[in-house]
């Protein structure tokens, strides 16, 4: 019997596989300057100032101030393309990074188990930081959200298989933390021969292990 998807434990390689896939599907869009065009630019000009008017219906002066309108907000934009650019390049390798990071670490010891997750972590954070900058390109730019289509669709699945990834380590990263737990409270105090204090046996007969329970006398 199949078993639905989103119950499937999510391999590591399938999470990097998607990565790339979404790496890919952003960078086409990236530099393609996210659909932006003068012509949408323009469209959108006399949409919002002209009465959908083309500037060939236009009076003269009408054109003057058409033709600076455009040509600044042609500049604007193009400097917002280049900025947004740079920056979701950037979050999508900073994406990539914490990825690989996390991949490379083999839960052994606690520490390993929190440092993996800490890199998990930081990577759905960079989906979401991701997903927020091209919502603001979107709300910006006169260009369509079907652009993004392709590379929504992936994102959201690498946001699904990175938290389904996280999931899948809980029961090692559990044994892990409560390995360490219980080593850390069995061996609170213990007195060598010699006068030094060590920790290693306070749980059993050989040591004496504090309780900090709050008493009806201390209350006071």
């Amino acid at each position: 019997m199949s078993v639905v998807e989103s119950k499937r434990s999510k391999s590591r390689l399938e999470v990097i596989h998607n990565y790339y896939k979404l790496r890919e599907q952003m960078t086409f869009v990236l530099f393609n300057d996210f659909g932006y065009s003068r012509k949408k630019a323009a469209a959108r000009l006399s949409h919002k100032y002209f009465l959908n008017q083309p500037r060939e219906d236009l009076t003269e002066p009408e054109k003057i101030i058409y033709d600076d309108m455009l040509e600044h907000s042609d500049k604007i934009f193009k400097e917002f393309v280049e900025r947004e650019r740079a920056y979701l390049t950037k979050l999508l390798q900073e994406l990539g990074t914490h990825l690989v990071s996390a991949n490379g670490i083999y839960m052994t010891i606690p520490e390993e188990a929190i440092e993996r997750r800490l890199e998990q972590d930081k990577a759905i954070a960079a989906c979401y930081s991701i997903v927020t900058e091209f919502n603001c390109v979107l709300r910006t730019l006169p260009v369509s959200a079907s652009k993004y289509a392709e590379a929504s669709k992936l994102m959201k699945r690498e946001i699904s298989l990175i938290k389904g990834w996280r999931q899948s380590d809980n029961k090692r990263r559990k044994q892990l933390l409560d390995s360490a737990s219980s080593i850390s409270a069995a061996n609170f105090a213990n007195v060598n021969s010699n006068g030094n204090a060590n920790c290693n046996n306070a749980s059993n007969s050989n040591g004496v292990r504090l309780d900090f329970k709050e008493t009806a006398s201390t209350r006071g």
